[in-house]
């Protein structure tokens, strides 16, 4: 069992984990038990069960503190551990017990000179197919692409299930299981082609409440805007439509957890890598709305106040000269106003040039094989969406020569003449934009724009 020291709940809810693993095979299923000796400070998941087959794979078990209207402070309590099974070498085995602190959330009790009790911890363990999250409120935690053979780009997702592994009381075997995943899940990142921008790198940040138990699946040509809005993609998930395990992963040392994925139902687990580990520092600035909604891929500056510095590096592979520009838009749903304060949705007469007015003053230009970095000052309090003109520049689109007008695509789909998805989120503040019209080749890394904010 590891640990049994140093776990901390709260009186809010706040949730703890720890593992356990047998460190022999058994003959015959063991049973492992645990409980609270104060379930008025917190409680615990109970029985777990070993196998012949998984007695060396760990598995999480959740603590949650209990609330009280007491100002009792921060209490100690114990978990206890029973062990029973047909195997002798396991039956009535005497474990050592945890040790818990629950967190008061009453008046605070005054300083008496005591011991401060330790920060919570985040923890990340996986549990089967399954990454268990541990901690207190939420939760940042960083993913990144460790390895990637994949040739093809995917787009990675994520969602919530229960201890069991269902979504909304729906499992695998029951009708609207993959509605319901759909319905909930939020993007983690595309990936590109492997060994296309090596210099990349692209990390992710996501929040979610500690006690969050997630698993990941993958979408193959198309998206999860494109699956929501039935235009394409194919989801692979383990245990739907006869498929086999998706990922594996495994808690490593230091406390992050490794996701390997076989895309391609091949048996190896090494198509595509991610790691998962507890972030340091929350969403970066202008990241928050990534991944959460359809037609996501926008900077959110709107709780930043003054100027903010942009520092934006510019990626290409391509054999079109395209621009990348930012304009801003007055919800999510990537509306504008014209000059006659019209409000405009995308797709409606007008729209682009609508956008076109609302632009920052910069073009974002690349190179093949080449990084080339902007920098420009940006004000805060502002949403900002992003247009990409192919083989053309703004100004042809202004002119009022419209026989020499490029072709414009839009974050938001709807405001695309062709319909298709052009640009995929590749990390924070990381698009990647598609050039060739009804989605072309979708590879994404036309032009690939990555911004910080400070």
């Amino acid at each position: 069992i590891s640990p049994t020291t140093g776990l901390i709940t709260t009186e809010a809810g706040g949730t703890d984990s720890f593992t356990v693993v047998l460190d022999s095979q058994p003959s015959n299923d063991v049973f492992v038990n645990f409980i609270s000796e104060d379930p008025t400070e917190g409680t615990v998941s109970p029985l777990l069960t070993f196998s012949t087959i998984n007695w060396d794979q760990p598995q999480t078990v959740l603590i949650t503190g209990t609330d009280d209207a007491d100002d009792d402070g921060d209490t100690a309590y114990i978990i206890n551990t029973s062990v029973t099974s047909t195997d002798n070498r396991y039956d009535a085995l005497l474990l050592d017990t945890l040790s818990v602190t629950n967190l008061d959330d009453d008046e605070p009790i005054p300083d008496t000179g005591g011991p401060t009790p330790p920060p919570p911890v985040t923890t990340l363990s996986s549990q089967g197919e399954r990454l268990v999250v541990g901690g207190m409120g939420d939760v940042p935690i960083e993913l990144s692409i460790s390895q990637l053979s994949s040739d093809q780009v995917r787009e990675i997702i994520i969602f919530e299930t229960d201890s069991t592994g269902a979504v909304n009381g729906l499992t695998t075997n029951d009708a609207g299981y993959l509605d319901a995943v759909l319905n909930t899940a939020q993007v983690v990142f595309s990936t590109l082609e492997a060994g296309d921008i090596d210099e990349l790198n692209p990390q992710r940040t996501i929040t979610v409440a500690a006690g969050s138990i997630l698993q990941f699946a993958v979408i193959s040509d198309g998206s999860l805007d494109s699956v929501r809005r039935g235009a394409g993609g194919t989801v692979n998930l383990t245990g739907v439509s006869s498929q086999a395990d998706i990922v594996k992963l495994q808690t490593l040392n230091g406390g992050s957890v490794q996701a390997g994925f076989d895309i391609n139902q091949t048996g190896e687990f090494s198509q595509l890598v991610i790691n998962a580990v507890a972030a340091n520092e929350s969403v970066p600035i202008g990241a928050e709305l990534q991944g959460l909604n359809t037609d996501s891929e926008l900077f959110d500056l709107r709780a930043q106040t003054g100027l903010l510095t942009a520092t934006i590096d510019v990626y290409r592979e391509a054999s079109l000269d395209n621009v990348v520009g930012l304009f801003v838009v007055e919800n999510e749903q990537g509306q504008v106003r014209d000059d006659m304060g019209v409000l405009l949705s995308p797709g409606d007469d007008g729209y682009g040039q609508a956008a076109l007015a609302q632009r920052i003053n910069i073009n974002l230009v690349g190179t093949n094989d080449e990084t080339v970095r902007y920098t420009t000052q940006i004000l805060g309090g502002q949403l900002l969406s992003t247009f990409l003109v192919v083989d053309g520049t703004v100004g042809e689109l202004l002119d009022m020569d419209t026989t020499n007008d490029p072709s414009i695509y839009f974050t938001h789909t709807l405001g695309n003449s062709d319909g298709a998805d052009h640009v995929r989120l590749l990390g924070n503040n990381t698009f990647g934009f598609e050039d060739l019209p009804g989605g072309g080749d979708a590879d994404f890394d036309d032009v690939v724009i990555r911004a910080t904010f400070a």
